[in-house]
């Protein structure tokens, strides 16, 4: 071999592993280029076609979080992977903004329509199926029904013990007593007032993350006590606006019964829950009275201190739940698998 020969060969061989280099280096800059492009393909999409029927809500923040976010994900939301917080307050947001022209034709003529007169248990169930894909659409972004297997059950049972309305989990369905009403001056209007109660309990159910890290507050949590059909800040701050955008869209009173059902919260003494005034005043519970059973139905406020019943002892701690529109007690939003569901049974 030449002298020199062995050193040019070496060079050569480092020319060609170079070049070979920068072929794979621009491949991969292409690569990455390309999935740039299609992920800001994708967003853009995204945004399009929300903007379509959601834009209304584009200037929605859900802070620091790593839970996936649902108008992100519409329609193809999945059960059980949001946050609380943030499902209340998009509905809150949505009755709180959305207008009529929104609607669909279908909704809007439904909206201006007589209500059904019900005279039968028949009517009722009829009603009810008129209404709940009406009030889907309206309030939960046509989410609700399709996660509701088995739909809405309506059964007559007047006896004063039978619950007037169910949301179940597991059975995956929503019953409606009309035992209570039928018969009663108006009744058709509050059966889907009960209705709508129990689909905010539906809503939050299915799409409520069931991980470690929500699951962890589950003793803490009024919204989640009491067979998880709970109605603390995150249903109440839902509630309140979309039984005001109902009464609204349908020109008469919408009754959801929120005064009696935060009332039965109250009575939990292992926790005694007292809303805040701020709370209070949102729900449009500042100053009003309403029965309550742990004094024989006599009427008290929404002040603990100021119940009448002497043995109650008011140096114990009354819980406060942080109700602002994410969490800010600083805690991790690390989320892990817990493998459980929800099962909710709340009652109106």
């Amino acid at each position: 071999m030449p002298k020199g020969g062995h050193h040019d060969k070496k060079s050569e061989d480092k020319r060609a592993h170079d070049r070979k280099k920068s072929h794979h280096d621009k491949k991969s800059d292409g690569k990455k280029a390309h999935d740039k492009k299609k992920s800001d393909v994708n967003d853009s999409r995204r945004k399009r076609t929300r903007a379509l029927h959601l834009s209304y809500l584009d200037d929605h923040d859900p802070g620091n979080t790593n839970h996936p976010q649902f108008l992100d994900e519409l329609p193809e939301t999945k059960p059980h992977r949001y946050r609380p917080k943030e499902l209340s307050y998009l509905l809150n947001q949505n009755a709180s903004k959305r207008h009529i022209s929104q609607l669909s034709a279908t909704a809007q003529h439904r909206l201006k329509m007589p209500v059904r007169i019900c005279d039968a248990k028949s009517d009722a169930q009829n009603l009810v199926n008129e209404w709940f894909p009406i009030l889907d659409e309206i309030f939960f972004f046509s989410t609700v029904g399709p996660h509701l297997k088995n739909g809405i059950h309506v059964y007559n049972d007047p006896t004063p013990e039978a619950d007037k309305s169910v949301y179940d989990n597991a059975k995956s369905w929503i019953e409606v007593n009309v035992g209570h009403e039928l018969g009663h001056r108006r009744c058709e209007r509050q059966f889907l007032a009960t209705l709508l109660h129990e689909m905010v309990h539906a809503f939050l159910g299915i799409y409520t993350c069931d991980r470690i890290c929500c699951w962890r507050k589950f003793s803490t949590d009024i919204d989640r006590l009491f067979c998880g059909g709970g109605h603390g800040p995150a249903w109440c701050n839902a509630m309140i606006k979309i039984e005001t955008k109902l009464e609204e869209l349908v020109g008469w009173s919408v009754y959801t019964g929120m005064d009696v059902v935060v009332m039965l919260e109250m009575q939990n003494k292992r926790l005694e829950w007292q809303p805040t005034r701020e709370q209070l005043v949102r729900w449009e519970l500042q100053g009003k009275m309403t029965a309550n059973p742990m004094f024989g139905d006599e009427e008290t406020g929404f002040v603990r201190k100021e119940w009448p019943d002497s043995r109650h002892d008011h140096r114990h701690h009354h819980y406060h739940y942080e109700d602002s529109e994410y969490d800010s007690d600083g805690s991790s939003d690390d989320c892990q698998d817990h493998g459980g569901q929800w099962t909710f049974c709340s009652v109106m």
